[in-house]
């Protein structure tokens, strides 16, 4: 419970700190710094799109893992998904890619974001595939990795302020937490999978090798 309740509070972070892109973006420091490159309507226009597209992913992700939902309101988890994924692919992926052409950090800033967005983009879209085939545990579980991208622009945050800190050369750190926040946040989602999937397992393995009691049943061989 309490990482959803930080990813909601970093979600509203963010969203109140970009308030600014879309009155006067160009009083954001990180579009002043861009140069000249903020009078490019395309990368403006670009820029706008992509930070609205993140809140309303973020916004309306992180309540579909919760199970109440998804029993007592189905119809919510349904329509919140289909927000999500169009956000993910119409919006928030493809702004990114073309705003990852101009990183910060150079080609190493340009290649860790076209990652991000790849990655981002192929598990929205196996999420949604796997619940058009009907495969709901494939879906759950590629879902959980594409949240796992989007969350990295919280982790990003994170980490880059932290390394800031610290005294590092702001250039090292950029990519250090960009890299750190990609592989970081991917790791974290394998791992509560297979935290998911061991009592999965155990509860099969009993159900196939006990009785109602508990008691073990033999392995009859098969027959050869």
């Amino acid at each position: 419970m309490s990482a959803w309740l930080a990813v909601v509070f970093f979600t509203w972070l963010i969203a109140r700190n970009s308030q600014v892109y879309f009155s006067q973006p160009r009083a954001h420091g990180f579009v002043s710094e861009k140069g000249a490159l903020a009078d490019d309507p395309l990368w403006m226009a670009a820029l706008v799109i992509h930070v609205a597209a993140g809140i309303l992913c973020l916004g309306s992700a992180f309540l579909q893992f919760f199970r109440t939902v998804l029993r007592r309101l189905p119809w919510l988890h349904r329509w919140l998904g289909r927000v999500y994924v169009a956000s993910v692919l119409f919006l928030l992926t493809p702004t990114g890619l073309y705003l990852a052409l101009y990183a910060h950090g150079g080609a190493a800033g340009t290649v860790g974001f076209l990652l991000l967005g790849a990655l981002t983009a192929t598990t929205t879209w196996r999420g949604w595939a796997a619940m058009r085939r009907g495969d709901v545990r494939g879906h759950a579980a590629w879902m959980l990795r594409s949240f796992a991208m989007a969350t990295s622009a919280i982790t990003f945050r994170i980490a880059h302020v932290g390394l800031q800190l610290t005294g590092i050369d702001p250039e090292v750190g950029f990519l250090t937490a960009l890299y750190l926040s990609i592989a970081g946040n991917a790791l974290a989602a394998e791992w509560l999978l297979q935290k998911i999937r061991k009592p999965e397992m155990t509860k099969r393995t009993r159900t196939r090798y006990h009785d109602e009691n508990h008691h073990p049943v033999p392995i009859r061989p098969r027959p050869s």
